[in-house]
């Protein structure tokens, strides 16, 4: 039974009423409550600094350094040990034990014991560099950490805005889906009044596939952004999905380039470890010189033992000091290869220095432009969404006026909704693009409080 074309417009006006009512509740913006399944910047920020992997082999890393400073240092000290032997057969064919004091000695007949003493006297500064080669690599680690920190917090920020904006799309699909099928039924409802063709309900149905197809991309999107966020902060992946809420916002200015140029420079984790790095190869550099001078070192055992007839008096037969002295002579080249593989890395580091100092001068200026561009985009399409407000006054207006269908003000609305969406994600953007500036120039990522022009 077809409707007449009479009653068709009035029944379709209140179908569309109806829409609109139920439609519009379900876009515009939407003040999210904090729930248990709320999860906000901060927190996301704090649960990849306790949980993120990379972090905990950074604390081993430096943990691991140090250890190193120690067991350099203890270099200093006198050495204390305790050598014990016990033997039957030739004297002197023992050395295949490397023992120290008494039991070295070639004149006891089967037991031997002794208390020694080792000093390090004089090394031409041996143990000084390496100790400062240990010490400048336990700061650089420090560092280190200190960028893997920052590179965490920039991660999670970037992820979390991403996933925020994931869920605008999937949220403006849906919008889109439900506005293709009051179009669809619109136009079929014409086409029984013979007020359409078949080609416009076919053309309706095709853009209905199309807004099908988008939402379910944006849906998998959406996951693919929530599974990412995980990731950042170190987690395993749940089956709740939290709701996230858009980082509050501040009015802030922007240096100049140079001077953001300048404190990337001075303040970069990335720039402090690699000098400290170039200044540790320096330190090997004078250790490697340092090994073709003499050592003198000094000894000192007391024990006993049960010697065979020896030519030291029995009354000097508990104890023994020495000083010993030496030195290199010739090492078939050995030494001279160290000093030239040590002053070669401190030359490639040297040059990785440099290329990190220019490196991060582009990525400056590379966030610095960006920035700009983005806050033109968050003028123009915030200006975008003021018309688009506009101009649904204005069709609810000429709807109160029956000048317009009801389909037409659900139209405004999708645009308005498409423009509010599109001023949120440059809005987003501009806090992911802030993000990379601060984390560029070495200051901290304060993306939560990110100024919005």
């Amino acid at each position: 039974m077809r409707i007449s074309s009479i009653y068709l417009p009035l029944i379709f006006s209140v179908f569309s009423v109806f829409a609109l009512n139920v439609f519009a509740q379900g876009i515009g913006p939407q003040t999210v409550v904090p729930t248990k399944n709320t999860l906000t910047l901060p927190q996301a920020i704090a649960t990849a600094l306790e949980h993120q992997p990379s972090l905990q082999k950074a604390e081993a890393r430096e943990q691991e350094t140090e250890a190193k400073v120690r067991e350099v240092r203890a270099a200093y000290y006198p050495q204390l040990s305790v050598s014990g032997i016990a033997k039957a057969g030739l004297s002197g064919a023992t050395n295949a034990l490397d023992l120290t004091g008494f039991p070295a000695s070639p004149f006891y007949r089967n037991f031997a014991g002794s208390l020694n003493l080792s000093e390090a006297i004089f090394d031409f500064g041996r143990i000084h560099h390496a100790l400062a080669a240990a010490k400048l690599r336990a700061q650089a680690t420090v560092v280190q950490k200190q960028a893997e920190d920052r590179r965490i917090v920039l991660a999670v920020t970037q992820a979390y805005l991403l996933t925020i904006a994931a869920t605008n799309l999937d949220q403006l699909a849906h919008v889109t889906e439900q506005a293709e099928e009051t179009k669809v039924r619109r136009t079929s409802a014409y086409y029984e009044a013979k007020l359409a063709s078949k080609h416009d309900v076919v053309e309706a149905e095709a853009d209905l596939a199309r807004a099908h197809g988008n939402r379910v991309h944006t849906t998998e999107a959406l996951h693919a952004a929530y599974s990412a966020l995980d990731t950042a902060m170190g987690t395993e992946e749940t089956s709740v999905e939290p709701v996230l809420l858009m980082p509050a916002t501040v009015q802030t200015g922007i240096p100049p380039l140079p001077n953001e140029i300048a404190t990337a420079l001075r303040t970069r984790p990335e720039m402090k470890a690699s000098s400290l790095t170039v200044q540790a190869l320096r330190e090997d550099l004078a250790l490697a010189r340092a090994q073709s001078r003499p050592t003198v070192n000094g000894f000192a055992a007391g024990g006993g033992g049960r010697f065979n007839d020896s030519t030291v008096k029995p009354d000097q037969q508990h104890g023994v000091g020495a000083v010993g002295v030496q030195m290199p002579v010739y090492t078939g080249g050995r030494l001279k290869a160290e000093r030239v593989e040590a002053l070669a890395e401190v030359d490639a580091a040297q040059a990785d220095n440099n290329l990190l100092r220019q490196q991060v001068e582009l990525e400056v200026s590379r966030s610095y432009y960006g920035l700009a561009d983005k806050q033109a985009q968050v003028r123009a399409l915030t200006q975008e969404r003021s018309a688009a407000e506009q101009a649904l006054h204005l069709a609810k207006a000429r709807y109160a006026a029956h000048l317009i269908s009801a389909y037409d003000v659900m139209q405004a609305q999708v645009h308005l909704s498409r423009a509010g969406e599109q001023a949120t994600q440059a809005g987003i953007d501009y806090r992911a693009m802030l993000a990379n500036l601060e984390f560029a120039t070495g200051e901290n990522v304060s993306a939560g409080t990110a100024p919005v022009p």
